[in-house]
This record gives C-alpha cells, sequence and structure tokens, in this order.
C-alpha cells in the first residue's frame, strides 16, 4: 500500500529536517516548524511526530525546542498517547537546569503529563 504523494513528501522532509543541524537559517526554522504542527496536530504519523519532537526538543533555537514541548503535551492531552522513554528523559533533563531557556514549559508539560496518566 503506498503513501498519499504529498505525505510521502512531508515524511521525506521532516526527515531531512531530523538530518539537520543547528543553527538554522529563518526557511529551515519555518520548515522545521511547519513538519511538526502537521505531524503532532494531526493523526497522520505519531512516530514521526515524536522523532522530530525528540530531535528539536533540545535545540538551540528557543523556538524549534519550545514548540517540540507544546507538541508532545498536545499529543498526550489532545490523542492520550503517552511520551515515549526517550522524550520523557529530555523533558526530565531540561527539567534539572532551571536555567533553560523552557524549563517553565518544560514544567507545566510534566503537571499536565502527571495529571492526564495518573
Amino acid at each position: 500500500m503506498s503513501l498519499d504523494p504529498e505525505l510521502e513528501d512531508l515524511k521525506k522532509q521532516a526527515y531531512e529536517a531530523i538530518d539537520s543541524q543547528d543553527p538554522y537559517s529563518q526557511k529551515e526554522v519555518d520548515a522545521i516548524t511547519n513538519l511538526m504542527l502537521i505531524f503532532s496536530m494531526n493523526d497522520i504519523d505519531f512516530k514521526m511526530a515524536e522523532a522530530l519532537c525528540q530531535r528539536f526538543i533540545q535545540s538551540t533555537d528557543k523556538d524549534l525546542s519550545h514548540l517540540a514541548i507544546l507538541c508532545v503535551s498536545h499529543i498526550a492531552r489532545v490523542y492520550h498517547r503517552k511520551v515515549n522513554s526517550r522524550i520523557m528523559k529530555e523533558i526530565h533533563q531540561i527539567h534539572q537546569d532551571q536555567t533553560h531557556q523552557n524549563w517553565g514549559e518544560v514544567d507545566l508539560v510534566l503537571d499536565l503529563l502527571n495529571v492526564i496518566f495518573k
């Protein structure tokens, strides 16, 4: 069974984004942002959404890191999907460092996950 050509193209772009390196141009940030939103906000491929979130959750680009954290919480909250252990490890690493650029968002996400999966 073949995938929709548009979805195949999105997956190709996602794999390219995962392989990209900091620092990113604004065009790359925009493309990565769109891919994270497409895969996280739609029920099309949660493995790809998780791969993108895991790749960018510790990005030096604050906006990409922030979005990855929000996408993880969205997937858990809306689709009631447990966060994979690799991503949880990243989230806890950020939470250990209260000076991290996205510590506040991580703190809120951990509280949310505790409520959802209690």
